[in-house]
């Protein structure tokens, strides 16, 4: 695709963009049969854009959706435009196939043969490609075409329009988010010796834990990925109980969390194709991981921070409401620690705040427009991935403490018995175990019974009583 091409296409983008704002202007909702048919040209934009705006609008939806959607429903904009994380447009095998030979100087049909597309992202596509010798199958991943010179474009496209204080105000009013910064975090992406680095790491992170499973990694390029091929499905499309459903999210829980407080890369690509499930037997899974692009390194400066959001929405509710824990997480996602700064975040904080992920982001967006900051596109990774887990946590009724009676430090109990349990029968997490014990340990919380409050909790199914013998 040319430069005119591109320009073209970024150009109609812009307008139906706009387009859909004149018409939210004019009615206050985008609730409209015009506003749909606005954002179903939007999609078909997107995808004509390429790669880099894929990312962009892929990147930039669960911001939206933390920030403008209320219900569980979502609205039609979300769910068309949500539609991009796993219907991206398919680039021809001919390429893959150059691309293989450019990388590893070796021609792809000596060895192998094409099985299926597994599926195409943003930035590349996947094959289950089979080897002629060895009778074994594999996962290659081919970066989309044009991807470098797609980007150096949406590079300029972005200051262009970021130039222009009316365009920029209106953009950050929007989202107050640092836009640079995903082009910088971006860059790394298309290099996929990045991504390569980071399976790598969580790999060894992980090589003692049976309910992760991640690729082994065979070779890499800069445009291609050779790696074991993992089976799994995703958990919405099983024909599975509840409770099976709980076990489930409770591992991808474990994951996450032993990413931010142990480990030093943080998978920040937690969506639903990303990560499925394998059936080991009747009642046990594992977590199968995919795709190490969007991944970040952990700083020193980032440890703190992730212990104070651990602490804080672990114990939740209303009474252990933290004020100072709460200005110092506004904080850091803002970059700002003037007094000026933590003054408008402590006005901003509404009563009867509960400390969640989704309170926390929404908090952060508040101050940054009352205040004209923007957010650390990096350090929002964080909690963006946090909101994702709880979303499915609440789902499971696991770290659901608006629903407990509320007895002290029950809600710990409620959550880290359960998830030690779970976790000490699956012989994983053993790391994230013994921080939950040694947490309970230190705040002397005595434990006469491993389910006492499971049984008068009605957020537990009758199914999940049934199976543990409740009367």
């Amino acid at each position: 695709m040319n430069t005119i091409s591109q320009l073209w296409n970024y150009s109609k983008l812009s307008y139906n963009l706009y387009s859909l704002y004149s018409e939210y202007r004019k009615n206050n909702s985008i609730d409209t049969d015009k506003s749909n048919a606005l954002i179903d040209a939007i999609h078909r934009n997107v995808l004509q854009c390429g790669a880099i705006c894929i990312k962009f609008a892929q990147w930039l939806l669960p911001i939206l959706d933390n920030i403008y959607i209320e219900d569980e429903e979502k609205p039609y904009w979300f769910v068309s435009l949500e539609d991009l994380y796993e219907n991206c447009p398919i680039h021809s095998i001919d390429y893959s196939k150059q691309i293989y030979y450019d990388d590893f100087k070796e021609i792809f049909d000596d060895d192998y043969k094409i099985v299926d597309v597994v599926g195409s992202g943003s930035v590349g596509q996947v094959y289950k490609i089979h080897n002629k010798h060895s009778d074994e199958y594999f996962a290659l991943k081919i970066i989309h075409p044009n991807v470098k010179n797609e980007l150096k474009l949406f590079k300029k496209f972005l200051s262009f329009v970021l130039w222009f204080d009316c365009l920029k105000t209106k953009l950050y009013n929007l989202v107050p988010v640092n836009y640079k910064q995903f082009i910088d975090n971006f860059e790394e992406q298309v290099n996929l010796i990045h991504e390569a680095n980071y399976l790598l790491r969580m790999k060894y992170n992980y090589r003692n834990n049976p309910s992760i499973i991640i690729p082994e990694l065979v070779k890499f390029g800069g445009n291609c990925i050779l790696m074991s091929y993992e089976e799994g499905e995703i958990m919405d499309t099983m024909d599975i109980s509840d409770y099976q459903k709980t076990k489930i999210i409770t591992l991808l829980y474990g994951f996450i969390q032993s990413n931010q407080l142990f480990y030093d890369v943080l998978h920040n690509d937690i969506h639903k194709a990303n990560w499925k499930v394998r059936v080991i037997d009747e009642n046990k899974f594992a977590i199968v991981v995919y795709d190490f692009g969007f991944c970040y390194k952990k700083k020193i400066k980032d440890i703190p921070i992730i212990h104070t959001m651990t602490d804080m929405f672990e114990e939740g509710g209303v009474e252990s409401y933290n004020e100072a824990g709460v200005v110092t997480m506004a904080t850091f996602f803002c970059n700002d620690n003037s007094d000026n700064f933590k003054s408008i975040t402590r006005e901003c904080i509404p009563s009867g705040f509960q400390c969640d992920p989704e309170n926390i982001f929404k908090l952060t967006i508040d101050v940054c427009s009352k205040t004209n900051n923007i957010v650390d596109s990096s350090s929002i990774q964080i909690l963006i991935v946090l909101i994702q887990c709880y979303k499915y946590l609440k789902v499971a009724n696991i770290n659901n403490g608006n629903k407990l009676k509320n007895d002290g430090y029950r809600n710990y109990r409620e959550r880290y018995l359960d998830l030690c349990n779970i976790y000490e029968t699956y012989e994983s997490f053993d790391e994230f175990v013994e921080y939950m014990k040694n947490k309970l340990n230190k705040l002397n919380i005595e434990v006469t019974d491993m389910f006492d409050v499971i049984k008068d909790n009605d957020t537990v199914t009758d199914e999940v009583k049934a199976l543990l013998k409740f009367d």
